[in-house]
C-alpha cells in the first residue's frame, strides 16, 4: 500500500466498512480476491462478445471525425463495427 497520511487512511477505512465485507477482511479486502469461481469466471467471459463492444481507437492522427465533446472539445466519430472485422473474430 501507498505511504499516504493519517486522515486519508482513515477516511478509505471509514467508506469500507461501508460496504458489505467481512470486517476482519476490511485492510486487506480490495488487494486479495475471496474466491476462485471458475464457473462465474466463463459465465462473465462469455458476456464479452464483438457485437456488444465498443471499440476506441485514440490518435492525433486521425481525420473525419464528426462530432465534438461539449466540454473538452474533443473530436470523435462513433461507426459500427464492420462486419468484416466481427467474421474476423468469431
Amino acid at each position: 500500500m501507498e505511504k499516504s497520511s493519517e486522515s486519508s487512511y482513515a477516511f478509505t477505512l471509514s467508506n469500507r466498512l461501508q460496504n458489505p465485507i467481512p470486517r476482519e477482511k476490511i485492510l486487506s479486502a480490495p488487494y486479495i480476491d475471496f474466491e476462485y469461481n471458475a464457473e462465474l469466471i466463463n459465465e462473465l467471459l462469455n458476456c464479452i462478445r464483438i457485437e456488444n463492444s465498443v471499440i476506441i481507437v485514440a490518435s492525433n492522427l486521425l481525420n473525419g471525425l464528426d462530432s465534438m465533446k461539449k466540454w473538452f472539445k474533443s473530436e470523435y466519430n462513433y461507426q459500427p463495427i464492420s462486419e468484416k472485422l466481427i467474421k474476423v473474430n468469431l
